[in-house]
């Protein structure tokens, strides 16, 4: 199925993705109260809105209800929300509650995110901010043109970034090739990066400036000579380019 056209996966009210007729093969999902039924709705319309912020701000809003949901009602398992109803069968267009504030929505296979898919995980730590992996998935893993970050949707805290953001290819989970890295400061000023990653490793090169200190190295931005990014020599040697979205908490 298409789903919704705004590419948020929700079919419209009373259209379920596959006719409907078929759900009494599967085994049901639990039965929601009233209290979790009017969240999910309040989620699912700030799904289909698309609106990351309104996303995010809902899940803290209903925390309590929707945490409940996961671990009580669901007992921490998954069900794909198709517009209408939960349903036991995750292959379809939908999201997908994967903790108290935590969800994925777009397109699903069995194995979890399938084509076009973002996850999303929205926290309150000094400020609210909202974290996500969006782009295309196969298997579950981000596995083609991806874009990953977070952003402070009401402020960052103090000395820290509004907003950062990942964009390349992934295989299977992590970043490769030429990836950009853009860091965003509360007061507007962005300041972009372009880097080579290998299996999410950066891969040094001639760019990377090392000193002053001992063992760090420096990266020039592209856009803003007034800025580098620093990486220490264990830094350089970690998979730091990869999703931390994951849908299989093994991984």
């Amino acid at each position: 199925g298409t789903g919704g056209a705004d590419g948020s996966g929700l079919a419209g009210a009373g259209q379920s993705a596959s006719g409907g007729m078929d759900s009494s093969s599967q085994s049901e999902a639990p039965e929601l109260n009233e209290q979790e039924r009017a969240a999910v709705q309040r989620l699912a319309a700030a799904v289909k809105s698309g609106n990351k912020e309104r996303i995010a701000s809902e899940l803290l809003a209903d925390g309590d209800t929707l945490s409940w949901l996961y671990y009580e009602t669901f007992g921490e398992e998954r069900y794909r929300y198709d517009g209408t109803e939960f349903r036991t069968d995750l292959a379809g267009e939908g999201m997908v509650l994967t903790g108290a504030a935590s969800v994925f929505y777009g397109s699903f296979g069995e194995n979890g995110p399938e084509g076009r898919c973002t996850a999303l995980q929205a926290v309150e730590l000094e400020k609210p901010r909202y974290d996500y992996s969006e782009g295309i998935w196969k298997d579950g893993r981000m596995d083609g043109a991806g874009v990953s970050g977070y952003r402070y949707y009401q402020g960052p805290p103090q000395g820290e970034a509004e907003e950062i953001r990942r964009e390349g290819r992934f295989v299977r989970g992590k970043m490769e090739g030429t990836i950009t890295y853009r860091n965003t400061g509360s007061d507007g000023v962005t300041a972009t990066y372009t880097m080579e990653v290998k299996e999410g490793v950066t891969q040094p090169d001639d760019r990377w400036i090392p000193g002053p200190e001992e063992g760090v190295y420096h990266l020039e931005a592209d856009d803003n000579p007034a800025y580098a990014y620093a990486l220490t020599e264990e830094e350089m040697k970690q998979p730091r380019w990869v999703n931390l979205l994951v849908w299989d908490v093994e991984e």
